[in-house]
């Protein structure tokens, strides 16, 4: 090779070398290209990112991992502002001056490492990051992270200087106050309160915030400004001057099938939505774990036969009502209606409600039947007055959500897309970080829980047995001239039901105004000696016409309590009840009690404090009527109405005064015995 080819050579591979050195400067050149596999019009929501800039103030990218999100959208646009180098393509904002900017991330750390990095490139080799080399007029340390800078001074084309500052969120609020910024960067999701400060620093000015992240800490404060309701509808405005743009791994033509594939096999499941998609998660948080598209579907017309029912929840602010219905063949509930309004007067409400159909029958937050907000009232019978079927609901919460639970994992729940409002508290219901449920807009999951645990119960008894109207009850009551009965049911094996496993006490007067006042009550599980203990004490007590054991109990006592009496040298009369020829189904003989109930001549007291033997105590009334009265037939509960039933199956004798002289009178209607 002679002297001038070798020289030649060399001047080509310097050339090469400069030209590689030159576009390592100019790295910005290089995104978005009108032609090949990676061309610009693939981008197709980084575009619409972009061009929103020119309309909106503020912007939310929210989005999968790997988009780039950080790098291709943020600080590709933060480029451009400070060098005001725009391409010809550029459809977004421009500024026509150099600017004073703000890029921030989580850490120190991170910044350095992400924000710096991308924008300058290694220390070592400054320039070949986005920023071009050449417009890189100085940059200052930071004294707080090694090798971080603090401020980065960026030649504009205008002539003048932009300065961009990076910050990081553990500065804390404090040091994102200060004079107004043209352009904000918020790579990753802020607190709300450096959020909130940004917002500040660039509303006097018409400055612009950008925000890029994925939404790995769920549904929180600041997703909820640019979500309202937690619902993802696509990209658009959400409020004046604020926009959301989501982009998922589809929307990413760098990102091939192999690609994706491996990042979904290394992502745990509950972050697999937030990390693809850029949907919010409540992750490990979220109290059910369920795809929406897994229990939502498309409304149509719930057919007459179905089973129908609703659950209130009631409260100034806001009262909630969900109606359900449930498919006979396939036993699934659908939540198909819904009622969400607040700061109105019960009568609104109930007019709604009843607009849906008159004959439904539904359950209520028991705490209605304490006193109302505005008169002292119990809202519950308020409810009832405006004629709405009302029971109290089951309020057991931890059980309500297992139920819940069970239902939407095992496909029996669904939910029509048309209710908003029940999706919107959906995405938001979640515990604390210490576990606790955050009662936080969650009135219809209230009233889901309600409807899973009482509201079945209620829609398959239709028009129930025995209504809350037909409830009397009574402060005081002098027995003196009554005639007591005392009626028991043991626990043990009943022909014809499942084993009861408890014993059910009633001491019932019969009063000379032809009214039956329930003295006592007890539903406890006894064992034969606790069982004989009671009654003795009972009768010492009351000292009652008669004892009246079920037939079913009666044999396996009768021994036992004249061994008793004997020993305690103290007799009374013990009666069998038995119902005809032993022939009534429990259900029957209960409904008995339906005329008795309905012509209010049964009187309850207003409470019955009891120790039981869990050493716990507990209110009779509560158990009688929570969970026995109003839930008959379909509750599991029915001891002490069966118990209060054995009064058919006995002659009963009436004080003087009312029916004469200890007369035998048969106070109940006819039906009761054609039964």
């Amino acid at each position: 090779m002679n002297l001038d080819a070798r020289a030649e050579k060399i001047r080509y591979i310097q050339i090469a070398e400069e030209r590689l050195r030159r576009q390592s400067r100019r790295k910005i050149l290089n995104y978005y290209p009108d032609t090949g596999r990676l061309r610009r019009e693939l981008y197709v929501k980084h575009l619409g990112y972009f061009e929103a800039g020119a309309r909106y103030r503020e912007r939310l990218f929210l989005s999968a991992n790997r988009v780039g999100k950080t790098e291709g959208v943020g600080l590709y646009e933060l480029t451009l502002h400070l060098t005001g180098q725009y391409p010809d393509w550029w459809v977004g904002r421009r500024f026509g001056r150099a600017i004073t900017a703000w890029a921030a991330g989580d850490t120190g750390k991170t910044v350095r490492e992400i924000l710096q990095s991308k924008l300058l490139g290694p220390l070592e080799s400054m320039g070949t990051g986005l920023i071009p080399g050449d417009a890189i007029e100085r940059v200052t340390r930071s004294s707080g992270v090694a090798d971080a800078v603090d401020t980065i001074f960026v030649k504009h084309s205008s002539g003048g200087v932009s300065s961009c500052t990076l910050k990081s969120y553990d500065q804390r609020r404090e040091s994102f106050q200060g004079t107004e910024r043209d352009v904000i960067l918020l790579d990753e999701e802020p607190p709300l309160d450096v959020y909130t400060e940004c917002l500040l620093r660039t509303m006097t000015n018409n400055g612009m915030l950008m925000l890029t992240f994925t939404p790995l800490m769920g549904v929180s404060e600041v997703v909820m400004a640019f979500l309202p309701g937690g619902k993802l509808d696509g990209d658009n405005e959400v409020a004046p001057g604020k926009y959301v743009c989501t982009a998922t791994w589809d929307d990413a033509p760098h990102l091939s099938e192999e690609v994706k594939k491996e990042l979904w096999d290394a992502i745990p499941p509950f972050q697999r939505d937030a990390r693809s998609k850029g949907v919010p998660q409540l992750g490990s948080g979220a109290i059910y774990p369920v795809p929406e598209s897994e229990f939502t579907v498309d409304d149509f017309e719930i057919p007459g036969h179905w089973r129908k029912a609703y659950a209130l929840d009631v409260g100034w602010n806001r009262t909630a009502c969900l109606w359900a219905a449930q498919d006979p063949e396939t036993r699934t509930w659908y939540c198909y209606s819904e009622h969400y309004q607040g700061k109105v007067e019960p009568s609104v409400h109930a007019e709604s409600v009843m607009a849906r159909g008159t004959r439904i029958p539904g359950v209520i937050d028991p705490a209605a039947r304490g006193r109302g907000q505005s008169d002292g009232t119990q809202l519950m019978q308020q409810y009832l007055d405006l004629g709405l079927d009302l029971t109290p609901a089951d309020n057991s919460r931890e059980a309500g959500i297992n139920e819940v639970w069970q239902a939407l994992v095992g496909g029996r729940l669904k939910v029509f897309k048309s209710l908003t409002n029940f999706l919107s508290e959906f995405r938001l219901y979640r515990r604390d970080d210490k576990g606790q449920i955050v009662k936080v807009n969650d009135h219809l999951m209230d009233c889901l829980r309600y409807l899973m645990m009482s509201g079945i119960h209620v829609a398959a008894a239709g028009a129930r047995d025995f209504r809350i109207e037909w409830l009397k009850f009574y402060a005081q009551h002098n027995i003196s001239g009554d005639n007591v009965y005392i009626l028991v049911s043991p626990a043990g094996r009943k022909r014809n039901q499942p084993e009861q496993t408890e014993t059910g006490v009633m001491v019932i007067a019969l009063s000379e105004d032809g009214r039956f006042y329930l003295l006592d009550a007890f539903r406890d599980k006894l064992s034969l000696v606790e069982r004989t203990k009671l009654v003795f004490a009972l009768h010492r007590k009351y000292r009652p016409l008669a004892v009246v054991y079920d037939e079913y109990g009666f044999d396996s006592d009768r021994q036992h309590l004249r061994d008793e009496m004997d020993s305690q040298k103290y007799h009374f009369e013990i009666k069998e009840a038995k119902d005809g020829n032993g022939s009534l189904k429990i259900e029957d003989r209960i409904r008995r009690l339906t005329s008795t109930f309905e012509r209010r001549l049964m009187w309850l007291p207003e409470k019955l404090i009891k120790d039981r033997s869990d050493g716990k105590q507990a209110d009779m009334i509560d158990l009688f009527i929570e969970q026995e009265y109003l839930l008959f037939p379909t509750g599991s509960n029915r001891i002490m109405l069966d118990c209060m039933s054995r009064l058919f199956d006995i002659d009963l004798s009436w004080p003087a005064g009312k029916y004469g002289e200890h007369a035998v009178v048969n106070p109940f209607p006819e039906w009761a015995y054609d039964l």
